[in-house]
């Protein structure tokens, strides 16, 4: 007797079937999270996919076969399915509308008979027609191309406009502040106690690199009046109308710029503080070209295919002028302290560094690398006209409206 009460005493084997059954509940409803964390990421994926895909599609229409064609690419590009896609066009309007269905097989969500998730995405967006040649210039007031590069936003910077990278961000400033979007292709950091943003993307598509090579076709002129030879330029301190230089160029006591520039080689400017005043016009290198001391640009286009060399820390710019600084496979560094600055700076194929306090700059940055952000940045808009017609008046530029 003593024994079968014994038994009907022992709770040891009801406290183990009870420990089974919770731990299976729990592992359930943990796997089940999983899933939904996964489907969470797939439908943000699927989001950005269709936001592309319409920005993308719009420029082809009226065109409605090519529109679809494009989105659908997009879509694919993404790793979505073409058949899943739907493309509605307002042509009138302007107006192009990619829907999306996808399906995402799950993991463990089986334990509570759900094999799949449904999940879908839709954007909408329009093209307008620009105000003026500055206003649609590019979509991102900072673009950085390299997918294996880390765009670093530190110090402190108020930027009205939206930041790119088809690398990683890392934005843990003293202070920061961007109006747009904070896009990062392969993912990112951002300190939330120090910066704020309008909207802070992870995982947005890759975007290809801007071509801007027919800014150079319109501003550099086709034929030049006087051609000199580069071991003749020594003494020269002024060039006025077209004139272009045979050789490499080296001028050792500054000069003065009030047309356009032309050497074929590289380009050298030495001597007091301004060793460059340039007053508009193009100067175009078909090397690199160094500034060894500070230079005045009250306008015009500078261009090179090697790197652009900023030395001196008191650079001037003009703030009643737009600049263009364009390097076409190398670097640009510079300093601009405590200075406005109208325009864009391109370095596709290379590095744009910065420089200097208190800058501000009204246009974009957009470089395969973007480094060196300065202690204090502001960004907004460019108000005043490019020296070319890219994002001129009457172009067309795609925005999302849904």
């Amino acid at each position: 007797m003593k024994k079968i009460r014994s038994l009907i005493n022992d709770e040891s084997g009801v406290v183990l079937i009870f420990v089974v059954v919770s731990m299976v509940v729990l592992l359930s409803f943990a796997s089940f999270s999983v899933d939904l964390g996964l489907a969470y990421y797939q439908k943000s994926q699927l989001q950005s996919a269709v936001d592309s895909a319409a920005l993308a599609a719009v420029h082809d229409l009226p065109d409605a076969n090519k529109a679809t064609a494009t989105a659908k690419s997009y879509i694919e590009k993404n790793g979505f399915k073409a058949k899943d896609v739907r493309v509605d066009f307002d042509a009138t309007d302007f107006i192009c509308t990619v829907y999306c269905d996808a399906e995402m097989e799950t993991f463990f969500a089986n334990v509570f008979n759900v094999s799949v998730v449904d999940m879908s995405a839709t954007a909408a967006s329009k093209l307008y027609k620009s105000q003026g040649n500055y206003s649609a210039v590019y979509d991102y007031c900072i673009f950085s191309g390299d997918e294996e590069y880390t765009l670093n936003l530190g110090g402190q910077f108020d930027i009205h406009g939206s930041v790119h990278s088809n690398g990683q961000f890392m934005c843990s400033p003293g202070r920061g502040y961007i109006k747009g979007s904070l896009e990062g292709s392969q993912g990112g950091f951002f300190n939330q106690w120090t910066a704020t943003a309008g909207k802070v993307v992870y995982d947005s598509p890759v975007i290809e690199m801007p071509d801007f090579t027919s800014c150079v076709e319109q501003t550099v002129p086709q034929s030049y009046d006087t051609i000199l030879q580069g071991s003749s330029v020594k003494n020269v301190n002024k060039i006025d109308g077209n004139v272009m230089i045979l050789g490499n160029a080296s001028f050792p006591n500054s000069i003065e710029v009030n047309g356009n520039l032309y050497v074929n080689g590289n380009l050298s400017i030495s001597g007091g503080s301004p060793v460059l005043v340039f007053n508009g016009g193009s100067i175009y290198c078909t090397g690199k070209i160094n500034f060894n001391n500070t230079v005045k640009v009250n306008s015009g286009c500078i261009y090179a295919k090697g790197d652009i060399q900023f030395t001196g820390g008191t650079n001037k710019f003009t703030n009643t002028e737009s600049i263009a600084l364009y390097s076409e496979n190398g670097n640009i560094n510079l300093t601009a302290d405590g200075q406005d600055i109208h325009g864009i700076v391109y370095a596709p194929k290379g590095t744009v560094t910065l420089a200097g306090n208190n800058l501000r700059f009204y246009g974009n940055l957009i470089a395969n690398r973007v480094a060196g952000i300065p202690a204090q940045l502001y960004m907004g808009e460019n108000t005043f006209d490019l020296p070319f017609d890219v994002g001129s008046e009457g172009s067309l530029y795609a925005s999302l409206v849904k």
